[in-house]
């Protein structure tokens, strides 16, 4: 009987431990095999594109339960999370400055599970509009190619020839070059050069620099029209009359600013196209957009710089003279334009609270100020018809630095990125200078001057010139 029970005890014992054996093997696998989590751990990034610095939103799932994440960018750490029980997981990733254009990695280990997965993102520096922003301060920020130590060494990519001159500033989206030529509108290829479509349009479209917005390219023309085109395609998507030749164009926030020369200051709803608003007397260049408040260069008929309600149109205060052809430009609360009388001026963004807004300071240059200044640094810097190109204290107006370049600007404006300006000039010399000292650090001869403000992007250095009728694309070898 003893030996009896002691059978059953030792069998008893025997199927315990092959129950525990079966239950442990039915879950360590899911606990320890990464073999399990591999098919379904993945990132998902949004957005995917964007320009340096730009934070971006990490998803990962199908990762270890309360498991703590590790984030790289291009290999190198960049942070970790920690997931929650279901293996899901939302974190902030900033992408680096010194992040050049192109193609970059964003990898997701998991510490404990040892799961990897991974996603690209791409980054671009776009020039998407005239003198870069709505504010038209003419700085591209994240521009990381070219600087003061390696400018010198740019040649020509690639120019593109046409039958017409290239007067008009280029926008740059996505990897596609616009620009305008008499009646002919252009998408390239940033990179080569090669058309990727092209559009006739009955009536000329020269002067007229094109800005994208999301998948739109819009562009005005001597025949009042504003039209929306497919960015992709070259589709029209719609159009709207103005009543005369229309200036450079300006978007932001899903809406559409545009100047008329004899219809006045026009928003529109860059989506369908729709009116939103307009004011009547000629409008010659570009508006600029910052906090609610579209700055309008002055009409033939005040020759003042207007501040108008963003949202509705009316004037919120004017100041100054002779201001037609010269955009404004606005930073750190300061709007910046030139005027035909010789005069750069500087108003306080905000006004003065009254209707007619006296300068914070003037500097008087040489001769008319048609040139759209830009601003970085804490300086301006425009060019003058007396031939000079200069630097002012952004703050007072003092003159920082002034190069002699030739020819008068007209109304052709400076672009300016990580430390150099660069130029198109009067005498047919497109320029880069060391923006805080002046000093030259390149030139290349076109022939013939530029009438417009170059464009920089995804290290490429884009301008175009008149009788010679070609628009180049400069970048560094290799």
């Amino acid at each position: 009987m003893r030996r009896l029970t002691a059978q059953v005890s030792h069998r008893r014992i025997v199927r315990l431990l092959a129950l525990v054996a079966v239950l442990a093997g039915l879950v360590v696998p899911a606990i320890a095999s990464p073999t399990a989590w591999a098919a379904t751990a993945q990132i998902r990034l949004s957005p995917r594109v964007g320009p340096p610095t730009t934070v971006l939103t990490v998803s990962g799932r199908g990762f270890g339960p309360s498991e703590v994440v590790d984030l790289a960018f291009d290999s190198k750490p960049r942070g970790t999370v920690t997931t929650d029980p279901s293996g899901v997981f939302s974190s902030p990733l900033r992408v680096p400055g010194q992040a050049l254009p192109g193609a970059h990695t964003i990898t997701t280990t998991g510490e404990s599970s040892g799961l990897t997965a991974q996603a690209p993102f791409l980054v671009r520096t776009d020039w998407p509009m005239f003198h870069y922003s709505p504010e038209h301060t003419g700085l591209n920020p994240y521009e990381n190619v070219l600087s003061p130590a390696n400018v010198s060494g740019l040649e020509v990519g690639w120019a593109l020839t046409s039958n017409h001159d290239f007067d008009t500033s280029p926008a740059v989206s996505e990897g596609r070059v616009f620009i305008s030529a008499g009646n002919n509108l252009y998408a390239l290829k940033e990179g080569t050069g090669a058309v990727l479509w092209s559009k006739t349009i009955p009536y000329f479209i020269g002067f007229h620099s094109s800005a994208v917005w999301k998948d739109r390219l819009y562009v005005g023309g001597y025949d009042g029209l504003v039209r929306a085109i497919q960015a992709g395609t070259g589709r029209e998507v719609w159009n709207y009359g103005t009543g005369g030749p229309v200036a450079d164009l300006t978007v932001a926030n899903g809406i559409l600013y545009a100047g008329s020369d004899f219809g006045g200051t026009f928003a529109l709803d860059a989506t369908t196209g729709h009116l939103l608003w307009n004011t009547t007397g000629p409008v010659f260049a570009a508006p600029a957009l910052a906090n609610g408040v579209l700055y309008v260069s002055g009409r033939w008929d005040d020759g003042q710089l207007n501040a108008l309600d963003a949202r509705t149109g009316a004037v919120l205060w004017t100041g100054g003279s002779g201001i037609n052809f010269s955009s404004p430009a606005v930073a750190d609360g300061m709007v910046y334009v030139g005027s035909n009388d010789g005069n750069v001026y500087a108003f306080d963004a905000a006004g003065c609270g009254q209707a007619t807004c006296s300068p914070v300071w003037t500097y008087q240059a040489g001769s008319a100020v048609a040139s759209s200044p830009a601003t970085a640094y804490g300086m301006v810097y425009v060019g003058s018809d007396d031939g000079f190109q200069y630097a002012l204290d952004a703050a007072t107006g003092a003159l920082r630095w002034r190069v002699y370049t030739g020819g008068p600007a007209g109304e052709a404006g400076p672009a300016v990125a990580n430390g150099v300006v660069f130029y198109g000039g009067g005498d047919g010399v497109v320029r880069a200078l060391a923006a805080l000292s002046g000093q030259v650090l390149w030139t290349y001869s076109m022939g013939e001057p530029s009438w417009d403000s170059p464009a920089l992007a995804d290290g490429w250095l884009y301008v175009g010139s008149l009788a010679v009728q070609e628009f180049y694309a400069f970048h560094l070898p290799g």
